[in-house]
């Protein structure tokens, strides 16, 4: 939760569902207790090691969070075989639920579990589908919440958030398909539910899902010209200046869209952290339009000028208000682009990142730094940037 509060929906959605059935008699219910036995192992293990408690007790519960996981995957698996046990919420809160144990162990061997997921949703007709059978009831702190619903709110929030080191486009906010994402229920919880569970607001995603969209294709687009289909009896070389003046040109509307963006919703009705999780993202965004698409330099002034804001704003959010969840990406973007004089601004962030966030900061962290390590020995690497190592070291990492 990136806002904390005494209602933990996921838990109130996932520990029902959980109770169901006893132990070993179903195996999407199984899946889904054992990877939430995951999260708190990998939690553990993490603050055993941030308390400096023996190697060996640290070791011996990150073990158990990847036996948990791996058990979890297999019941998840078994109960794929039946139409029943796909069809269930267990099953899709199962596969998101690796998800977060994924995140938390450094965001890395995601994709196959979140194709799972993705492809669950498609044998239950889709998120429209799936939400118009799964009403809004009472949890426990009444609120009124559809379980599917804020499953697959979760489940679109990390595929757009993966897509960006995959290199592919989001496919649950793929333009078009985004409608069900602000249709919600304007009396449940689901209001204001993206905006609790990961600080910033739904449009901010949504905003996000585009971006990562436009930079997979111009990033395709510079790597794979050669291979263009071509149309109107184009030669290749007019071929890449037409994709190459429609990229930049879209990527202009975007970026003015991103720095001039505002959240709908009223403000006094918005958590401080949803603020700073929108401007930092929204600044975020910005770097990654103009230094990913546009190709501008890194220390053009309207990069920095976002660097300042993004360091500004999620140190305020770690330190003041002891809030730095799902503040990662701004980091990574911003950590890449600032000058040698503020690499410690970044180091002290992602160090109260730490005190709130698990082992994905270390993942974060080695990003940035080897940008730092590329930058010290050749200022004009043309590799780098955060992209290049996520690429070069394999890094295709689900962080938030």
């Amino acid at each position: 939760m990136a806002v904390p509060s005494d209602l933990n929906p996921v838990l109130a959605i996932n520990l029902p569902l959980v109770f169901e059935h006893p132990p070993g008699q179903n195996s999407a219910t199984e899946a889904l207790r054992l990877s939430l036995l995951g999260v708190g192992a990998i939690h553990q293990a993490y603050l055993l090691s941030r308390h400096g408690v023996n190697s060996a007790s640290q070791q011996e519960m990150m073990n158990l969070a990847v036996t948990l996981r791996l058990t979890a995957t297999h019941y998840l698996r078994m109960a794929c075989l039946s139409p029943q046990g796909m069809e269930s919420d267990a099953a899709l809160g199962a596969s998101i639920t690796i998800s977060l144990i994924d995140i938390f162990t450094g965001g890395q061997n995601w994709t196959a579990n979140l194709a799972l997921a993705k492809t669950l949703v498609d044998l239950r007709g889709g998120p429209r589908t799936i939400i118009a059978t799964n009403k809004p009831h009472l949890i426990d702190g009444g609120a009124k919440v559809s379980p599917a619903r804020l499953l697959l709110e979760i489940l679109a929030v990390y595929d757009t958030f993966g897509s960006l080191t995959t290199g592919e486009p989001p496919t649950i906010l793929a333009p078009g398909s985004e409608d069900w994402w602000f249709d919600g229920d304007k009396t449940s919880y689901h209001l204001f539910s993206v905006e609790k569970v990961f600080g910033m607001s739904r449009a901010m995603i949504e905003l996000v899902a585009r971006v990562s969209t436009l930079a997979a294709r111009a990033n395709k687009h510079r790597r794979k010209i050669l291979e263009l289909q071509m149309e109107d009896d184009r030669s290749p070389l007019e071929q890449e200046e037409f994709e190459r003046q429609a990229i930049e040109s879209e990527a202009m509307a975007l970026y003015e869209e991103a720095k001039t963006w505002t959240s709908s919703a009223l403000k006094h009705r918005l958590h401080p952290r949803v603020e700073y999780g929108n401007t930092a993202h929204r600044q975020a965004m910005q770097v990654i339009l103009l230094r990913d698409v546009l190709r501008v330099d890194r220390l053009d002034p309207r990069v920095q000028e976002a660097v300042q804001s993004i360091l500004k704003i999620c140190t305020e959010s770690a330190k003041r208000l002891g809030m730095g969840v799902d503040l990662t990406w701004p980091m990574i973007v911003a950590g890449c682009q600032v000058e040698h004089l503020d690499r410690d601004k970044v180091t002290k962030t992602f160090e109260y990142f730490r005190e709130q966030c698990c082992f994905d900061i270390d993942t974060a962290e080695q990003i940035v730094r080897e940008v730092w390590r590329r930058l010290d020995a050749n200022p004009n690497d043309p590799r780098a940037d955060w992209r290049s190592i996520t690429e070069d070291l394999d890094l295709k990492v689900l962080l938030l």
